[in-house]
């Protein structure tokens, strides 16, 4: 039975963000030479969502992007951008986690590289998802200059 692998829900965990950041990063656009991500997961919580962003933007490459979890109607989401980008200004993780929490009148906020927020119900993920990805596209494209 389950008793005899104490380990396994976790090594399938750790496993499933490998497979799921190989799965992510196959769904990057570039944009400026940034590799950006928008990704909803459905079932991820903030412990999952916060483990991918990590991978995601621990590679050699400039990368930024928003990653929401959708568990039963609960958000999560991950504002995410490689240190290099985050430190030439092109990206404010903060900033865009801070205008999303107010899209959905709750709080957002954290580091340049790394912020969160979230809130309850599902019905405009999408649209507020949208304006997120355009506060970052923003940056990227006119930090840069």
């Amino acid at each position: 039975g389950l008793g005899e692998h104490p380990h396994t829900p976790q090594q399938s965990v750790r496993l499933s963000v490998h497979e799921q950041k190989q799965k992510l990063v196959e769904s990057f656009e570039t944009i400026a030479g940034v590799r950006v991500l928008v990704d909803v997961l459905a079932g991820a919580d903030r412990e999952q969502l916060g483990a991918l962003a990590d991978a995601l933007r621990s590679g050699k490459d400039p990368a930024a992007g928003i990653l929401a979890g959708d568990r039963d109607g609960v958000i999560t989401v991950i504002v995410f951008a490689t240190r290099a980008l985050a430190d030439a200004g092109r990206v404010d993780a903060g900033a865009v986690a801070r205008e999303l929490g107010r899209l959905a009148g709750v709080k957002g906020g954290g580091r340049k590289d790394f912020a969160q927020t979230g809130w309850k119900g599902s019905e405009r993920l999408t649209e507020w998802l949208a304006r997120g990805r355009e506060a970052l596209i923003a940056g990227i494209e006119g930090g840069g200059k």
